[in-house]
């Protein structure tokens, strides 16, 4: 049910692009895959696979994917946090700056 639920989210983030600018909308639908992706690593700890050693490499790559889903976000987080304090350094800059060279 949650893979499907994740699915729809999938087509309706990629058909309707309801975020504000082009990177969010890419950004969100590759959390959406990547979530899915890591979704379908928990099927391979089942018994569909039926070698321990096999569910270990399952695991290990489970494991990057969720690492690689980690950096990228975080990535992103830190950016758009640079670029606002940024932002609000040059503004309140700008506003000192304009106060005092009236004097």
């Amino acid at each position: 049910m949650v893979y499907f639920l994740n699915l729809f989210s999938i087509i309706y983030i990629g058909k309707n692009n309801p975020m504000v600018s082009r990177l969010e909308n890419r950004l969100e639908l590759y959390n959406e895959w990547l979530t899915n992706l890591i979704f379908l690593h928990l099927l391979f700890f089942t018994e569909w696979i039926p070698t321990l050693e096999q569910q270990y490499t399952m695991g290990w790559s489970m494991i990057i994917h969720i690492l690689l889903f980690l950096i990228i976000n975080f990535y992103f987080i830190f950016r758009f946090m640079f670029r606002s304090s940024k932002l609000y350094f040059i503004k309140y800059k700008n506003i000192y700056m304009a106060k005092f060279a009236k004097k």
